[in-house]
């Protein structure tokens, strides 16, 4: 295949990583199965630019090396020309090369991809924008926008960050009002301090990604008013893998959603995929089945791995 890799240096893997080595080793293996490949650095030319190259490619596969905010970027390009997505654990938490079934080192997983199949995963929107992972109000961006102010220069920094600011945000839990219609069903306003929602349902026991690409649901994951002990123990339970188990966390999977915010502040902002976003006042979430055309490993390298 004719491909093209997006390489975002600046994501939490990559930023300590050594590029060249990396290059060389992406044309080494993509070249010896039989593909040709182009290489875009963020870098050099700026994101916006990057995309604009992406965008008027013609190579088949494109393939996005970075954190979650670049590949649901080039996710939202593959979906919308028809090309396949290919996906390196480029980033800080790489949760959509996991739930591809990626390895977790950056050098095998661009091996296995080299080597990879086409297959087909979901993808969601919320008003028409597209999202591989996930789209959140309430807790979440407010954390994401601390973090966002505190100086980190690697993963580890940027995780430590991350948990210094969902730390912060507990002391005082967001609280907002919500009006949710779940499918065909009549719609209930409920109070939150967080709410979720999933391409597909996120797995237990580990990060917040889902296991697999093409159930064919949306989960949503909904934490009501909450004080701050409580925020404390869903933190917790968050970061050893057990806050399905979670009292206050209610789970549902659905296949159209409807969110409606009826007193939310005009500076409101959702996190869709890691990036934070303005929230409007209505939020409309539906799940493509088997839409986005993607690149993931052969089954018998899962295996050997």
């Amino acid at each position: 295949m004719d491909c093209l890799i997006l390489i975002n240096g600046d994501s939490g893997t990559l930023k300590t990583a050594d590029l060249s080595a990396f290059e060389a080793h992406v044309s080494s293996e993509f070249e010896n199965s039989g593909h040709t490949i182009e290489m875009v650095r963020i870098d050099r030319v700026g994101m916006n630019s990057a995309l604009d190259l992406v965008r008027t490619s013609k190579t088949e596969l494109l393939i996005a090396a970075g954190g979650d905010g670049t590949v649901s970027a080039m996710a939202e390009l593959a979906w919308e020309s028809g090309r396949f997505l290919g996906v390196l654990p480029g980033g800080t938490m790489n949760l959509y090369a996991r739930t591809l079934n990626m390895p977790d080192d950056l050098f095998e997983a661009v091996s296995a991809l080299a080597q990879g199949r086409a297959d087909t995963a979901d993808i969601a929107t919320a008003n028409g924008a597209p999202f591989i992972n996930q789209y959140a109000v309430g807790f979440h961006p407010r954390a994401v926008r601390l973090r966002n102010k505190m100086d980190y220069s690697s993963r580890i920094g940027k995780i430590w960050a991350t948990l210094r600011a969902m730390f912060s945000v507990m002391t005082n839990p967001p609280s907002m009002l919500v009006e949710l219609t779940r499918d065909d069903r009549g719609a209930d306003t409920v109070r939150i301090a967080a709410l979720s929602v999933s391409n597909n349902m996120i797995g237990t026991g580990h990060d917040l990604f889902a296991d697999h690409y093409d159930g064919h649901v949306l989960g949503v994951y909904r934490t009501p008013r909450v004080k701050p002990i409580e925020a404390v123990r869903l933190i917790l339970d968050l970061i050893i893998g057990r806050w399905a188990e979670n009292d206050k966390v209610l789970i549902e999977e659905v296949r159209k959603l409807t969110l409606r915010f009826p007193k939310k502040r005009g500076s409101a902002q959702a996190l869709r995929d890691g990036e934070l976003v303005e929230l409007p006042d209505t939020v409309q979430f539906e799940i493509h089945d088997d839409d986005l055309k993607v690149w993931v490993p052969q089954p018998e390298t899962l295996k050997d791995a």
